[in-house]
């Protein structure tokens, strides 16, 4: 059983390879199978997803008024979480 048989269906949100060029062709040959469904960023819009991005905000918001702050954890460039 090659690897087009052994999984029914994949889908996928995001992918390494959109960041990591190293996992390019791999990503290029997942989204080329036909039972793989890649989405645009859309498991941000679900109502877990906005609740943790507005509780994010809303903690980088707090600390930056009580004189700090906020959490690296709140910080997101590019996609990815800061690091320190």
């Amino acid at each position: 059983m090659n690897h087009r048989e052994a999984i029914a269906t994949m889908d996928f949100d995001v992918l390494l390879g959109e960041q990591e060029p190293a996992w390019c062709s791999v990503a290029n040959e997942l989204m080329c199978l036909p039972n793989v469904v890649v989405t645009p960023h859309v498991a941000g819009a679900s109502r877990e997803g906005l609740a943790r991005g507005n509780l994010l905000a809303a903690q980088g918001i707090v600390a930056g008024f009580d004189g700090g702050s906020p959490a690296v954890e709140c910080i997101v460039v590019d996609g990815r979480a800061a690091t320190k």
